[in-house]
């Protein structure tokens, strides 16, 4: 499990490439990244 809790772990991890080590999270990442929200 990754530390979300810190900022650099959450960071590192939440990368693309890292969507092997955190599917779900790296899916909310990337949404979050889309024009779909409104910038």
């Amino acid at each position: 499990m990754i530390d979300v809790n810190s900022a650099g772990s959450w960071a590192e991890a939440h990368v693309p490439g890292a969507v092997n080590l955190d599917p779900s999270g790296y899916a909310a990442w990337l949404s979050g990244k889309l024009p779909t929200e409104g910038g």
